[in-house]
């Protein structure tokens, strides 16, 4: 059985982008620890927002989004998820990656500083 397209761009983003040498890390949901002061203060999460499937080849929508301290940092995370996310079409399930929207996606019941990239990707 296939990986869902989720735990393939979570792994690639950890292990190929080098994100982990400055100690930021791609999850599947909010990292939570029960001490607030072990949260990391910046990091990725990748969804799914959507998907469809013809003749095989699979079109998801995925949001990846940057958290950091602040707007800016959380903005440039994002431009070096955008950058990364390029490099996708290098593993053989991912036949297309293609930027729909990046913005301010600021969480608003923590008021912590977020952006967030829409991405349309086509794999198998």
């Amino acid at each position: 059985m296939a990986k869902p397209i989720e735990a393939v761009i979570i792994e690639y983003l950890n292990a190929d982008t080098g994100f982990i040498e400055d100690g930021i890390k791609a999850y599947a949901q909010e990292p939570f620890n029960e001490k607030p002061s072990q949260n990391p203060d910046r990091f990725i999460v990748v969804e799914k927002t959507g998907s469809s499937c013809s003749d095989y080849l699979y079109s998801s929508m995925i949001a990846v989004q940057s958290y950091a301290p602040t707007v800016y940092d959380a903005s440039c995370l994002s431009e070096r998820v955008i950058e990364a996310m390029d490099g996708l079409t290098d593993l053989d399930r991912i036949t297309g990656v293609g930027l729909n929207s990046n913005y301010v996606f600021n969480k608003t019941s923590t008021k912590q500083p977020r952006y967030q990239a829409v991405f349309d990707i086509s794999h198998y």
